[in-house]
């Protein structure tokens, strides 16, 4: 397993409650360098099957109608029947005033020390400080038997395994959002270099609301906002959806917003149980609850591809292959033409930094070229 986030983590535990010999390797330390170990975690908690088709018609729009019926039900599924076994595991879900387990949050900090200790009573062999350089491709075989990487230290690690699961995030290490500096895409690197196929991932970019000066972003204090413009025009929000009024007019002018919505009782409650969520304006010494503040979208995640050859893009439906530019932007052929113009360029492990300049279709050199690493045990 190469990251120790939710997925990484996740996908640890399961596999050895089935009786596999696993080993998980994080950039960082597992369990507190992941985004999520950095934030509040707002779960799609859904258990009655019934309402699955209500709860999917309610967010289609706001989706761009991309989604489809039957990947949410698995994912609403799936999402209830793991998190009745967290429960279940012991994890100490805050109570509703009926007493009842409130399953659709989880607090990041605790939520990842909690898996990192489930990962490791399982049998899970964790590498801390030991990010993925790559995976290791038997070309006669045409499969990938395993991976390698760097230790603290300088030294290498490789794994042999009959499978790999990447789960190392997407690439929003420039983006300033609290937690995201270790999402330097190298996951999808290392599976690009060795021939993978991707699927919908120019849908997958991620912006969160913040306040300019700050990198946290999380969204329940500014379900009491009110936002406007510099000159102090009331912003019109059409519904409960902010994000897109907000971006548009970010576009051409500030925005400001104030909790001017909470009541003293809120307020107290996000004070005490959201600290991080109101730290960075007592740092500026601003009181968000009665002063304006400048607001700001910081990049979350995206996944950008990388490979000497292009991957391509399966339709769940008809199966469709779509081919993408040759060169290292990674998006759609024709889409590179008319977007952003611009070129990826590799640096280090991996990090990609957009440049001007058009896209000079400069494949990464093969990964079968790379010095083969020692094995080290």
């Amino acid at each position: 397993m190469a990251g120790g986030g939710p997925a990484g983590t996740w996908a640890a535990l399961m596999a050895a409650r089935s009786g596999a010999s696993v080993v998980l390797a994080d950039k960082g330390y597992c369990g507190t360098s992941c985004a999520a170990a950095a934030s509040n975690n707002n779960v799609w908690y859904v258990p009655d099957p019934t309402h699955h088709a209500r709860h999917f018609e309610e967010r289609y729009s706001n989706g761009g109608k991309l989604s489809e019926l039957s990947w949410t039900s698995t994912v609403l599924d799936t999402s209830a029947r793991q998190l009745q076994l967290l429960e279940t595991l012991g994890y100490p879900f805050p109570r509703k005033e009926d007493g009842m387990a409130n399953r659709a949050t989880l607090r990041g900090p605790d939520y990842m020390r909690f898996m990192r200790q489930q990962i490791r009573r399982a049998g899970v062999t964790i590498l801390d400080h030991a990010p993925l350089l790559g995976l290791v491709r038997d070309e006669r075989e045409g499969r990938v038997t395993g991976a390698f990487g760097e230790r603290r230290d300088g030294s290498r690690w490789q794994v042999a395994a009959n499978a790999c699961v990447i789960a190392t995030g997407g690439c929003a290490f420039l983006g300033g959002a609290l937690g995201t500096n270790v999402c330097s895409d190298d996951g999808h690197l290392a599976a690009a270099e060795v021939g993978a196929l991707f699927s919908g991932m120019e849908f997958s970019s991620q912006y969160g609301l913040a306040a300019a000066f700050s990198s946290v972003t999380k969204g329940l204090p500014f379900i009491w906002a009110s936002y406007s413009t510099q000159d102090g025009r009331p912003l019109h929000i059409d519904g409960d959806d902010v994000f897109i009024p907000v971006a548009r007019t970010l576009i051409h002018q500030p925005v400001f917003a104030v909790f001017d919505r909470a009541t003293p009782e809120i307020e107290r409650w996000l004070r005490s149980g959201q600290a991080n969520a109101v730290l960075p304006y007592d740092r500026m010494g601003i009181d968000p609850f009665r002063t304006r503040f400048p607001v700001g979208l910081r990049h979350e995640g995206h996944g950008a591809r990388h490979g000497r050859h292009p991957p391509r893009q399966y339709g769940r439906q008809h199966g469709r292959a779509r081919p993408l530019c040759s060169g290292r932007c990674g998006i759609a052929r024709n889409d590179c033409r008319r977007a952003h113009g611009r070129r990826f360029a590799e640096r280090g492990m991996g990090h990609c930094l957009r440049q001007l300049g058009g896209c000079g279709g400069e494949p990464l050199r093969d990964s079968s070229q790379r010095r083969p690493p020692r094995r080290f045990r």
